[in-house]
């Protein structure tokens, strides 16, 4: 992890296969399964800074980066944080039983 003035070819490369290429291979080994059934979704995670770049992390925010590529309609962006989303809270109450 470098800021942008101390990041060399080497760091932004050790990112870029980490993150991108990683991304690539995986992509293709299941790309061609979803296309004949018709179906599935690829979810892509970057950190925050690749959006909203963090001054320490250039070389990993150029490597997220490259993964949002073209914004497409068929593909959605956003962050998240560790833990568990709110939204799955709702289930957690369904799931206990109900007092009587």
């Amino acid at each position: 992890m470098t800021s942008p003035s101390q990041s060399d070819v080497a760091g932004f490369q050790e990112q870029i296969e980490f993150q991108l290429y990683g991304a690539v291979a995986a992509t293709r080994a299941v790309l061609p399964a979803m296309r004949e059934a018709g179906a599935g979704t690829l979810l892509f995670t970057t950190g925050g800074g690749s959006v909203n770049p963090y001054p320490m992390l250039g070389n990993i925010n150029a490597a997220g980066a490259a993964q949002l590529g073209d914004q497409s309609p068929q593909r959605a962006r956003g962050q998240r944080g560790p833990g568990r989303p709110r939204r799955d809270q709702h289930l957690d109450r369904r799931r206990q039983p109900r007092r009587r």
